[in-house]
């Protein structure tokens, strides 16, 4: 069955822009709310859920969950929410493993796959301005330093370890960088 279920936590004034383009689509979709936070996906999608008391739980990241969306469609969706000036980065897709976890839990799962992808993509960008450092003007033992870090975080990238290894390799390479000390 298509659906479309849309949580805007922090985002709520999203909401008009995107009824306006998901309203020209034949595809039902519903938005979520700080309630809905403890049901399940499935019973979310099967509108089997009941509505729970108001709870003091709250995501401030914005998730669009598609169900049974096609490539073609989620491109075209993309597309018309661009040309309004809005986009929802986070997206996800139901699938065997995911339609049993609450909404709460997959919304912190998506936001540590997004920061994880966002760290890897700032190691690389460090790892690319490295090419414009030159050698000579620092010190033997800051650059050592600094290569060493710089080796072990291509190594990451080229392997795409687990979150935390992640965290840690960005912050290491971060001092590393700031602990390159110019010669006098």
């Amino acid at each position: 069955m298509k659906k479309i279920l849309i949580y805007l936590g922090d985002h709520q004034e999203k909401q008009e822009k995107l009824k306006e383009v998901l309203d020209t689509t034949q595809i039902p979709y519903q938005f979520l709310y700080d309630n809905d936070l403890n049901c399940s996906i499935k019973d979310l999608l099967e509108n089997s859920h009941h509505a729970t008391q108001s709870t003091k739980e709250h995501c401030t990241i914005d998730l669009m969950f598609l169900d049974n969306i096609s490539d073609e469609e989620i491109a075209l969706l993309n597309d018309k929410f661009k040309k309004i000036g809005i986009s929802m980065p986070r997206k996800a897709m139901r699938t065997e493993h995911n339609e049993k976890w609450l909404l709460k839990d997959l919304l912190n799962e998506i936001e540590k796959e997004h920061n994880y992808f966002i760290n890897l993509q700032k190691i690389k960008e460090i790892l690319q301005e490295s090419s414009s450092l030159i050698i000579e003007n620092y010190t033997t033992e800051s650059w050592s330093n600094y290569e060493k870090t710089f080796f072990q975080a291509y190594h990451v990238l080229q392997n795409r370890p687990d979150y935390e290894t992640v965290l840690s390799t960005l912050k290491q390479l971060l001092d590393a960088k700031c602990n390159l000390t110019l010669r006098k």
